[in-house]
C-alpha cells in the first residue's frame, strides 16, 4: 500500500489502537457502543480523518477506508456509521456490520455461527444485529480457507451492501457479473454487482486456498499472503471507478480519463467499467512494479 500510495500520490493513514484498549491491539468492532456514529472508536477514527483533511490537502470526496480482519471489520462500521465521509469501503478478512455484541459473540460469529453464543438469537427483539442502511460502495477480498475469520462473513458483508443499493436503485436493481481466473498462483472468483449506469456498487473475491493475510502482499509483512491477486492494487484501482462515476456527474464524457496500475488486468476492467459510465476516452496507463508508467 505504501508504494502505491508514493507512485500515485495518496495520503495514507494508520491509525493504531493502544493495548489498553484491547488487548491485542485490534479495534473492537464487536461492542455496541463502537458500532453508533458519534461514539467510542468510530467518532475517534472520524476525528482522525477530519484532522488529516484540515493540515493536507485532500479531496473530501476522494476519502477511503480499508482494513484486514479486525480492521476490515471496523472499515464497515466506519462505511456504515459516517457514509459521508467515506466514498467507498474495503474489507479484507473481515466481518459484516453488527455482527456481535460482545466477545463471545465475536468469536462465535468469526466462526461463521449466526446465533451469536445465545440460544433466543437471532430474529427476536433481543437481537442486537442491525442491517447495514447506508449504501456505500464496497470492495471485499475473503480467502474460502480463512480459519480465523470464516469466508461466510466476506459474504455477508456483500450481501449487506447489496441489499442497502438495492433499497437505492429499487426497481432498476442491481446487475451481476462474474468472472473465475487466476492471479499470483491462486485462484478467485470475482463477483461485481454494478447499478443501471455501469457503477460498480459492491465488488467480491473469494480467493480460493487462501487463508487469514493481505493477498498479494509483501512477504515480509505481517498476516500477508505474497501469492495471489494484489488486493492492495485491486482497492486502489476500485478507488479510481468510484472518483471516475463521480467525476462522470460534472465532466464532459469527451474528457480523456487515465487509468494506471500495476496488474495491467485489473487496470483495463477499470477502464471497462469507465467506459460503461460514459467516458469515451478512458486509457490504460501500464505502470510496472518499481518502474515508471509506460
Amino acid at each position: 500500500m505504501n508504494r502505491l500510495a508514493d507512485e500515485q500520490g495518496v495520503i495514507v493513514v494508520y491509525p493504531e489502537q493502544p493495548s489498553g484498549a484491547n488487548p491485542a491491539r485490534c479495534w473492537n468492532w464487536f461492542r455496541s457502543e463502537d458500532q453508533r456514529r458519534d461514539s467510542g472508536e468510530p467518532a475517534l477514527l472520524a476525528g482522525i480523518v477530519e484532522a488529516v483533511r484540515k493540515e493536507c490537502v485532500v479531496d473530501p470526496k476522494r476519502v477511503f477506508v480499508a482494513g484486514l480482519s479486525a480492521g476490515a471489520a471496523m472499515a464497515v462500521v466506519l462505511g456504515e456509521t459516517y457514509p459521508e465521509l467515506f466514498a467507498a469501503v474495503g474489507a479484507h478478512s473481515g466481518l459484516p456490520y453488527a455482527a456481535a455484541h460482545d466477545i463471545p459473540s465475536a468469536m462465535a460469529a468469526m466462526k461463521g455461527h449466526s446465533a451469536m453464543g445465545r440460544a433466543h438469537f437471532p430474529g427476536t427483539a433481543d437481537d442486537p444485529r442491525r442491517k447495514a442502511s447506508h449504501a456505500v460502495p464496497v470492495i471485499v477480498f475473503h480467502g474460502d480457507r480463512d480459519h480465523t475469520v470464516q469466508h461466510s462473513n466476506g459474504d455477508t458483508i456483500a450481501q449487506q451492501a447489496g441489499a442497502a443499493h438495492a433499497q437505492l436503485t429499487k426497481a432498476k436493481g442491481l446487475i451481476s457479473t462474474t468472472e473465475e481466473g487466476e492471479a499470483g498462483g491462486r485462484r478467485y472468483t470475482r463477483t461485481v454487482l454494478a447499478d443501471a449506469q455501469g457503477r460498480p456498487r459492491v465488488e467480491q473475491w473469494t480467493l480460493h486456498g487462501a487463508g487469514h493475510a493481505w493477498s498479494g502482499g509483501s512477504a515480509t509483512g505481517s498476516f500477508t499472503d505474497a501469492t495471489g491477486p494484489d488486493a492492495s492494487a485491486a482497492v486502489t484501482l476500485a478507488t479510481q471507478i468510484v472518483i471516475g462515476a463521480q467525476a462522470a456527474q460534472d465532466l464532459p464524457k469527451d474528457s480523456p480519463v487515465l487509468v494506471r496500475g500495476p496488474d495491467p488486468r485489473l487496470a483495463a476492467a477499470a477502464v471497462n467499467a469507465l467506459a460503461a459510465l460514459g467516458f469515451e476516452r478512458a486509457f490504460l496507463v501500464h505502470q510496472e512494479r518499481d518502474a515508471g508508467a509506460r
